[in-house]
């Protein structure tokens, strides 16, 4: 009997199913996030005591927005802009009133300023008019060109060119022979045999 009541009991345990273990860590965590809740809300119904806020700094304050407010709103004040189109014809109405004016101007002076012919007038007296023929030769005249004083000036610069080359070429090998001598140097002073030093040799000792 008693073997038979382990093995039930064993029976049972075994064959219980996962839900039952799922649903208590359920359960667990809801009744957690309650109590965590419930401490959350007591917390901010508790009464907490503040300092009293200095009015005075916070009216200055107030006041030193809203003047800034207000210059804003004067310098950012939008100015209507006619279209373009409405410009150009503006402009071009104004130019066509100037160029009037200028014009009944010049009308008006070539009225007070016109001579007034007499009736006597002595037309008769004056001589017949002649034209003057005038002859279409022209005079040639020698060319002051400074074609030789220009040749002269790019013979000096060509010669002064030249040896500035050559020098430079010359530099250019006496740099190139010196290199080449110290490379030969470096070269045959490999070649010197150099004997290893003795490790074995006793050293004295530095009193």
């Amino acid at each position: 009997m008693r073997m038979t009541s382990k093995r039930i009991k064993k029976k049972t345990l075994r064959g219980s199913p996962k839900v039952c273990s799922i649903q208590r860590v359920y359960d667990r965590n809801r009744q957690q996030e309650l109590r965590q809740l419930q401490q959350e809300q007591s917390r901010q119904c508790q009464f907490h005591s503040h300092a009293v806020p200095n009015f005075k700094l916070m009216h200055k304050r107030w006041e030193i927005r809203n003047r800034t407010r207000q210059l804003k709103c004067l310098y950012n004040l939008t100015k209507p802009q006619t279209p373009h189109t409405l410009m150009k014809s503006m402009e071009a109405a104004k130019r066509w009133q100037t160029e009037r004016a200028n014009l009944e101007q010049q009308i008006m002076k070539e009225v007070t300023l016109r001579p007034q012919l007499s009736q006597a007038s002595e037309s008769w007296r004056q001589p017949p008019f002649v034209p003057r023929i005038l002859s279409s030769i022209v005079k040639t005249e020698p060319f002051h060109l400074k074609s030789v004083e220009r040749g002269k000036l790019r013979k000096q610069f060509d010669l002064w060119n030249r040896r500035e080359q050559e020098a430079r070429w010359q530099r250019k090998a006496i740099e190139w022979a010196q290199r080449c001598h110290d490379e030969y140097v470096q070269a045959r002073k490999l070649t010197n045999f150099k004997a290893t030093p003795n490790p074995w040799k006793r050293s004295t000792a530095i009193i």
